[in-house]
């Protein structure tokens, strides 16, 4: 009898792993948290300027957000210093730092030219943007029907203010699972529904625990790397110091990503009779932008930037400092795409 229950304890157990799946002992729909263990191989790969613009597309219309910038072409970003090589090698992008009275000050919001479904989304980061009244984002969604298609927040925050927070945005109907294993820290609310400004359009967000997660933290530590994984299962993201990130996962590392050995996540969002796989499509545009105030600048003016507090305030900080954004810019050693 001993013998028998320890085999089939074994047997589960076997299967489990092979399945990909880790249970919590207090094992619930809600609690589960899958880790694919199948051969993920790289399908989009941009690691130069070249590429990003091979991947990407300039988005000019007015801003969807809310805030207050005006996103340019590329002839128009090149023409003022905006975007260029990276450090390493890779593509920068920002803001007009340049400009006296811009009114509204000039940015520039990337779009991937193709939709991306089920997979693994990696951003390597060198740096990001700082700056009271900033608000940078790496994210995707699906254009024409946000938000009832999906929006997921890997990279956001507003005015440099630390941790990194990831959300998710949906339609009606989704509440964020209670008991997701994460590291990070549920922000009120759960209900993700942002339909018709439901909530505050505010998603259910969740903070990074570290600090380098995010703005001056991040650049000072040398930068980081953001992944986000959409399974069947859920929405996953991770975020790793670039000292400590897994193989596959950095500019130059032709190694195949092994996303079931990188452990819990940042932060989760399993799907679940909650929060059903129909609130996310799969047709997700990449997007990367640095949009300017906005209710949600006005609503986080952390320690230093109180003169963004309101939303006039922001407006007129922006467009009369242009030296205070020579650091509003992203240098995003390489993007990945894998399925």
């Amino acid at each position: 009898m001993v013998f028998s229950t320890l085999l089939t304890s074994l047997l589960a157990a076997s299967t489990a792993v092979q399945a990909g799946v880790i249970w919590p002992s207090n094992a619930n729909t809600t609690s589960m948290h899958t880790l694919e263990r199948r051969a993920y191989s790289r399908q989009v790969y941009a690691a130069t300027p070249t590429d990003f613009y091979n991947v990407f597309d300039f988005h000019t219309e007015p801003d969807p957000s809310g805030g207050t910038v005006q996103y340019v072409d590329q002839g128009t970003a090149s023409s003022l210093g905006m975007i260029g090589t990276g450090r390493n090698g890779g593509f920068r992008f920002g803001v007009d730092s340049h400009t006296a009275n811009a009114n509204p000050r000039k940015s520039v919001r990337l779009q991937s030219k193709a939709g991306y479904g089920y997979g693994v989304y990696v951003f390597d980061v060198a740096h990001a943007p700082v700056g009271c009244g900033t608000w940078p984002a790496l994210w995707t969604y699906t254009r024409g029907t946000w938000p009832d298609g999906g929006e997921i927040d890997i990279y956001e925050g507003v005015n440099g203010v630390a941790p990194n927070q990831a959300t998710l945005h949906t339609g009606p109907g989704c509440i964020k699972a209670p008991s997701a294993l994460q590291t990070g820290t549920n922000v009120s609310p759960t209900d993700c529904n942002v339909k018709d400004g439901a909530n505050g359009n505010a998603g259910c967000a969740v903070f990074m625990p570290s600090s380098n997660s995010f703005g001056a933290g991040l650049n000072a530590n040398g930068g980081g790397v953001f992944a986000m994984q959409y399974v069947a299962e859920g929405v996953f993201v991770w975020f790793w110091p670039s000292s400590s990130a897994p193989a596959g996962t950095k500019r130059g590392d032709s190694r195949t990503i092994d996303v079931a050995s990188w452990g819990t996540p940042t932060a989760a969002f399993p799907f679940y009779d909650g929060c059903t796989a129909s609130h996310i499509d799969t047709n997700q545009q990449v997007t990367m932008n640095i949009d300017f105030c906005g209710g949600f600048v006005n609503s986080r003016p952390g320690s230093s930037c109180g003169m963004v507090a309101n939303n006039a305030q922001c407006i007129a900080y922006v467009q009369n400092n242009p030296s205070a954004f020579t650091e509003a810019y992203f240098d995003v050693n390489a993007f990945a795409f894998w399925a």
